[in-house]
């Protein structure tokens, strides 16, 4: 078939800021801004979006003059809305698709709507409060910085589900609310400061929680990223938007738990898992359940430079603490069905002689090779690290050299990324997701997902 496309969007916006300032401590600001979108219905092309701030700086008023030491002390609080329309062109429209029909022995070319318009579509509104506080000591030597804020995003651009039987399916409208909040810490010190040596260190410290308010009219969940034995992601209404989804595995039925296993349709060497309703049945969705979020704890940065003379060293060490990772491959690594190479976690599987194991026997079933498998307990691990992100040692050579080979400057150095992880994951990185699984949502689901490489390099710096 022949066929061509074409698609235009435009935005127009108005923005105005003001500014005032009153003896250097007291500063203000409020912005307003208009923005339309040629996405939107023909009713609601236009959002409004303002902000304001407010901040104090203390350490200019008399009575923080005699504190000692004190260099610097400023206390900020913000507010201010921002409006996304990244939805794509023509949304809003009802369009006309046609198809084949046979009518008796005739074959007729139909006409049918093959999208759901939506003239009262308008801008998803992100509402964010800030409050924070900066901090400096002997001259600035010791600097610091807390911030806590709170976001709420409301009226997003969801697509909602339709009866298959009247509709195409879905319609794109503004549902759901998304909250994050959270705070961020930061420090920088200049802990040795002399004509030789000096030694500098940066930590950043951040927790957030993400946290589903609302999702569409009948707050239902929404069960995503289908794979083999069903859904493995979720939002749900009071859980973070990286849900994983899945069953409790409880180990494997031992041959004392024939007639309980049984109950359920299996036999001693199969998996176990939990039969959280207590109906009888195991089934996915209704024993289902949240089995932790690709969002971590909190994150951690801590960065030290040296310089000794003409030496220079910098060491960069990256934290994360609490992110969970589904590992795919525990399913066909392990299923020992159609694939070769399995893991040797397979040697610890269940056998008369050995039972007290999470890896359930193959028995013959279903025409072949049967290993029964839902997203589990079982994939789901924890994806914690500390990381050696970077380091870089580094030498400048003396001037007299340099002007002797006609340089203005030259230094060599050494340089390492990511060159250790320290995990308790087994798959090849905690970090990331491989590319087939990428939602743009839901992170951290690894399916074989190719390692973050180290990189290794020596070079020269020349100016001349």
């Amino acid at each position: 078939s022949v066929g061509s496309e074409d698609t235009r969007s435009a935005l127009n916006s108005y923005f105005a800021r003001a500014n005032y300032g009153f003896k250097n401590k007291y500063l203000f600001t409020l912005t307003g801004r208009i923005d339309g979108s040629s996405k939107f219905g023909a009713n609601t092309k236009y959002g409004f979006f303002p902000s304001g701030s407010f901040a104090w700086r203390i350490s200019e008023e008399d009575f923080a003059k005699g504190i000692p030491n004190l260099s610097n002390l400023k206390f900020r609080v913000s507010v201010g809305q921002t409006g996304n329309q990244e939805i794509g062109s023509y949304v809003t429209q009802t369009f006309i698709g046609s198809e084949n029909v046979a009518l008796g022995d005739a074959v007729y070319p139909g006409l049918f709507p093959n999208s759901v318009g939506n003239p009262d579509l308008k801008w998803e509104t992100t509402t964010q409060y800030n409050t924070g506080i900066d901090i400096g000591f002997f001259n600035s030597r010791i600097n610091a910085s807390f911030e806590y804020y709170y976001k709420l995003t409301s009226d997003m651009l969801l697509d909602l589900p339709l009866p298959l039987s009247t509709t195409t399916g879905e319609v794109k409208k503004n549902y759901g609310e998304i909250e994050n909040s959270g705070f961020e810490f930061t420090i920088g010190t200049h802990n040795i400061k002399s004509k030789d040596l000096n030694w500098f260190t940066d930590i950043t410290f951040a927790a957030n929680k993400n946290k589903i308010k609302q999702l569409g009219p009948t707050g239902a969940d929404i069960l995503r990223n289908y794979w083999v034995g069903g859904a493995n992601t979720v939002l749900r209404e009071g859980e973070s938007v990286a849900s994983f989804f899945g069953i409790h595995r409880l180990g494997t039925y031992s041959t004392e738990e024939a007639s309980l296993a049984a109950r359920y349709g299996f036999v001693p060497g199969d998996v176990k898992y939990e039969d959280k309703n207590g109906d009888g049945v195991i089934s996915f969705v209704a024993d289902g359940d949240v089995l932790g979020s690709a969002f971590p704890t909190f994150d951690m940065d801590v960065n030290n430079s040296f310089t000794y003379k003409n030496f220079d060293f910098s060491l960069d060490i990256r934290i994360s603490y609490g992110a969970k990772k589904e590992n795919r491959t525990n399913h066909s690594s392990e299923d020992r069905q159609a694939m070769a190479n399995g893991k040797n976690s397979i040697l610890n599987a269940w056998r008369p002689d050995h039972q007290n194991t999470d890896i359930g026997q193959v028995r013959p079933g279903n025409g072949g090779a049967y290993y029964q498998t839902y997203p589990d307990t079982h994939w789901i691990e924890d994806a914690s690290f500390i990381r050696g992100d970077g380091a870089t040692l580094g030498y400048t050579f003396s001037k007299p050299l340099i002007d002797r080979l006609g340089l203005d400057k030259l230094r060599v150095y050494a340089s390492a990324r990511n060159f250790f992880v320290i995990t308790d994951y087994s798959g090849y990185d905690p970090e990331g997701s491989d590319s087939d699984n990428m939602d743009g949502i839901t992170p951290g689901m690894d399916f074989f997902m190719y390692p973050r490489p180290a990189n290794y390099t020596l070079g020269v710096n020349l100016i001349f």
